[in-house]
């Protein structure tokens, strides 16, 4: 229980300073570029860990909605570089991190139990898909900024 307990406290810990770290890299000028790189594939591992690293399901559950949720209080919240934002838009990211949460700490636990090739690939898939997104939106907004 106490390891648990520790792992929790301190995925939810690293968590809270990747959202802070993350909050403080500069936003480039052009918001396709913004919302290209906050896709999400960095946002996904913690949970996924935590998932792995906890022994019963419910445990890494928990772990993973915490973990994500802690990421994106870190990120806008009083430690981040982001200052007041709109209640409903936080909100509805903490939501979004929370869910993602509950959903790679089920991955992680599935993986560290079968070592499946798919729940592995449910954490690869998106560093692979992103940067093909980073080039679907830069180039549709620079097709876009030529008009």
């Amino acid at each position: 229980m106490r390891r648990r307990l520790f792992l929790l406290i301190a995925f939810i810990l690293a968590g809270w300073a990747f959202g802070v770290l993350d909050s403080r890299i500069p936003m480039p000028s052009s918001s396709a570029a913004f919302w290209a790189g906050n896709l999400g594939s960095p946002w996904l591992v913690l949970p996924f860990c935590v998932g792995w690293a906890q022994r019963s399901r419910g445990w890494a559950l928990a772990g993973g909605m915490l973990t994500c949720t802690a990421s994106m209080v870190g990120f806008f919240g009083p430690g981040g570089a982001w200052g007041p934002a709109s209640f409903a838009f936080v909100a509805s990211w903490l939501l979004v991190g929370a869910l993602a949460g509950l959903v790679y700490g089920q991955f992680g636990d599935a993986w560290g139990r079968s070592r499946s090739l798919l729940d592995g690939l449910a954490l690869a898939v998106p560093f692979i898909v992103e940067p093909g997104a980073w080039m679907l939106v830069l180039g549709r907004y620079a097709l876009d900024t030529d008009l």
